[in-house]
């Protein structure tokens, strides 16, 4: 019984969280809230990977981020290279380019333990950056990267001004 309570106290707060821009729509900072709102939830995501890492696995890693980051590239540049805007097109290229990251990187950095596994890590995310910040061809390096376009979900446009 208790466990069904705390899987539709879930479910009630990730419905909340997804309808979030519907039913705030007659405040005024309404924007600024979702706004916020995402950005809060993707860098929980991020938290609770990390959490994952470090405190199941008890792998403290200094590298985290060059996952999150291939991944939001992978994303934009499927979108672009694509022409699409759908949302499990370039959700899709994310998880792959990011899983695919992680797992050549976690091969060469699995064995070693310590302070070897924090250097390795931060290392390879230093390299990581590297690729992203230089190769200005494919990332638009210190340029940043144009024509990514806000998500869509089927007939649901999420780029709508009154969406964000």
């Amino acid at each position: 019984m208790r466990l069904a309570v705390s899987w539709a106290a879930a479910a009630a707060l990730a419905a909340a969280l997804v309808t979030f821009p519907y039913w705030t729509e007659g405040w005024e900072s309404s924007r600024y809230a979702t706004t916020v709102l995402r950005d809060m939830l993707v860098f929980a995501t991020l938290a609770l990977s990390l959490d994952l890492l470090v405190g199941h696995a008890g792998m403290p890693s200094l590298g985290h981020a060059a996952y999150f980051g291939a991944g939001a590239y992978a994303a934009g540049i499927a979108g672009q290279r694509l022409a699409t805007d759908q949302l499990h097109v370039t959700l899709g290229a994310a998880m792959l380019v990011a899983g695919l990251l992680a797992l050549v990187i976690g091969a060469l950095v699995v064995r070693s333990a310590g302070i070897f596994f924090l250097m390795l890590t931060l290392a390879f995310a230093q390299m990581v950056f590297a690729i992203a910040f230089q190769w200005t061809e494919v990332t638009g390096g210190s340029n940043g990267f144009p024509g990514v376009r806000r998500p869509s979900i089927g007939e649901l446009d999420l780029s709508a001004p009154d969406r964000m």
